[in-house]
């Protein structure tokens, strides 16, 4: 049986069905370089967008150039 991730308040990500020394600790958003596939519409776009102004480096892959710019 599969539990839930969560993250918790001092922003780490546990799963509550494994022990807690399985605590992942995430880097803020404006220290990691995030791949966004599909950005160039739909959630993907929503995605790139969020991600950039919390001033995330980008990798942007779309079927269509048009829609990245």
């Amino acid at each position: 049986r599969q539990g839930r991730a969560e993250v918790t308040a001092d922003g780490s990500v546990t799963n509550r069905a494994a022990p807690p020394r399985h605590r992942i600790r995430l880097q803020p958003l404006d220290a990691q370089v995030v791949v966004i596939t599909g950005a160039s519409s739909g959630i993907g776009r929503a995605t790139a967008l969020r991600a950039a102004a919390r001033g995330a480096r980008l990798v942007l892959a779309a079927r269509d150039r048009l829609g990245l710019e």
